[in-house]
């Protein structure tokens, strides 16, 4: 009887407390692109980027559970992205929890999530897209094979 006791009191602690009191806090949040093998931080997002590196620092509590498919990253009118690496730093509490993904090609609002709940909105500003000029010129055949009188 004990067992179900245990995954009952650990379902309610992680569903039904509210999560700002014992859920992670963030504490930075960086992004960066790849590009011709350079990885350049904190810059807008060129529309040609091989990939987007998101990371964010946060902060978990001792109780919580620390696995990488509880954090994912949110973009509007995609399915959300798991967290490639979940990474603890050194004599502290603190965790990097670090998201790839393909550029997103506009300016665009996303969110990491924590369980389902929103830990960090954040925006990632894209680089406009250079113009292609398409220069076309009317020849006029008729015009061109005239001799002048």
């Amino acid at each position: 009887m004990w067992p179900s006791i245990k995954r009952w009191r650990d379902w309610a602690m992680d569903n039904l407390w509210p999560l700002y009191r014992i859920g992670p806090q963030p504490q930075a949040l960086h992004y960066s692109y790849e590009k011709a093998g350079l990885v350049l931080h904190d810059q807008p997002i060129p529309w040609n980027a091989e990939a987007v590196l998101v990371e964010a620092q946060l902060r978990l509590p001792s109780a919580t559970s620390r696995r990488k498919a509880d954090f994912l990253l949110r973009l509007p009118g995609q399915e959300p992205i798991i967290a490639e690496q979940l990474r603890r730093l050194e004599n502290d509490e603190r965790y990097r929890v670090s998201f790839r993904l393909p550029p997103p090609g506009v300016t665009v609002a996303a969110e990491i999530l924590f369980r389902d709940h929103v830990v960090r909105h954040c925006m990632f500003a894209s680089a406009p897209r250079p113009w292609r000029v398409k220069l076309s010129f009317p020849l006029n055949v008729a015009a061109c094979s005239q001799a002048p009188s």
